[in-house]
């Protein structure tokens, strides 16, 4: 454990991090993602309970405090990672972008739209700039599957299917409603914006069914969700903590060319070439065309860690965007697209 999240020195053009929240994702994801590239550096880590926070520093080379604000007036910090309860990510991205530092902020960045533009402005007026962690973007398949359509070998997707289920009866602030937790906010607004992006627009209509089936807490478990866009495509999109699987298919795309589907940490697509066809007479009662069609089939294998969302790529993606003022890679007007499809969601009769 020291080994893998022992803090590098920084270095004089090193993004100097500052991490609120050593949960779960402030701790395995964040911390490690900022480990892992040359181009940031962690400074200092934060979380209000001083047991968790002291059995952290144990393993890091860097300052520590048990209130935010010391990371926001920290000089050295030049960008503030917030991967606290959601219920506080509004006061302190605001807090930290009147400050003028950069701010990485946790999903769902904000309680409300409004308050999401609030920090928009906020950012604008400061120069400061305010990157949703939508890290799934970056994920591993997620990128193969997006090179494989950019190449078109499957041609334009007419259904897309994203499954990410496992039981867990879950009982921590991640199940309680009053703390904004529940299946949406906590796990499938990622895998809504993955599709988004894939298809890169909104849906023109859309059906759900969002129900709490065995968490402990009193917030949602299971959602099933169905989009329609203009383009013709469907996306049909299960997310759940109740479902006892033990095969998953977490993507299944299909195109007028082929498909791509994904099974466990492996990634098989096959399209073929209507040159390649070949004539094939077949018996007049067939059901199948007199042809054959010649699949090609390519494999990819993914990382053990694949469904964790570890992407060090988008933080070396937010260095440069600082740095050497490159494009953002998340911006804030591409979430607020994905908050209005959740809003949508959450309002469905």
């Amino acid at each position: 454990m020291k080994d893998r999240f022992h803090s590098k020195r920084k270095s004089d053009d090193s993004l100097s991090c500052g991490v609120i929240g050593l949960g779960r994702s402030g701790w395995d994801i964040h911390i490690r993602c900022i480990n892992e590239v040359e181009e940031t550096s962690l400074s200092c880590v934060c979380d209000s309970n001083s047991e968790r926070l002291d059995k952290a520093l144990e393993n890091l080379d860097c300052k520590g405090y048990t209130d935010y604000n010391d990371v926001i007036s920290d000089p050295e910090v030049d960008i503030v990672i917030v991967a606290t309860p959601s219920s506080s990510h509004f006061q302190i991205a605001r807090d930290a972008l009147k400050a003028k530092k950069h701010v990485v902020l946790e999903k769902p960045i904000t309680s409300s739209i409004d308050e999401a533009i609030e920090l928009k402005e906020i950012s604008i007026e400061n120069r400061r700039l305010l990157i949703p962690f939508f890290n799934f973007r970056f994920a591993d398949e997620f990128l193969k599957i997006k090179s494989i359509l950019k190449e078109g070998m499957i041609g334009s997707p007419f259904l897309i299917k994203r499954q990410v289920s496992y039981f867990n009866r879950r009982d921590d602030w991640q199940s309680q409603s009053t703390q904004q937790g529940g299946i949406l906010n906590a796990a499938a607004i990622h895998h809504i914006d993955q599709v988004l992006q894939l298809v890169g627009d909104q849906p023109i209509d859309l059906w759900t069914d969002l129900r709490r089936v065995v968490s402990k807490g009193d917030a949602p478990d299971h959602c099933k969700i169905i989009m329609k866009f203009s383009n013709g495509c469907v996306a049909d999109i299960e997310v759940s903590w109740a479902m006892a699987l033990k095969d998953r298919k977490p993507w299944q795309i299909f195109g007028p060319k082929g498909a791509i589907i994904q099974s466990n940490n492996s990634i098989t697509y096959r399209w073929f070439d209507e040159r390649d066809c070949t004539e094939e007479m077949r018996d007049d009662r067939s059901y199948f065309s007199n042809e054959k069609i010649n699949w090609k089939v390519k494999e990819y294998t993914l990382e053990d860690d694949y469904a964790l969302g570890i992407a060090p790529i988008l933080y070396s993606k937010i260095a440069d965007s600082i740095n050497c003022d490159s494009e953002i890679p998340i911006t804030i007007d591409s979430a607020l697209i994905t908050m209005e499809v959740m809003n949508k969601i959450e309002n469905y009769l």
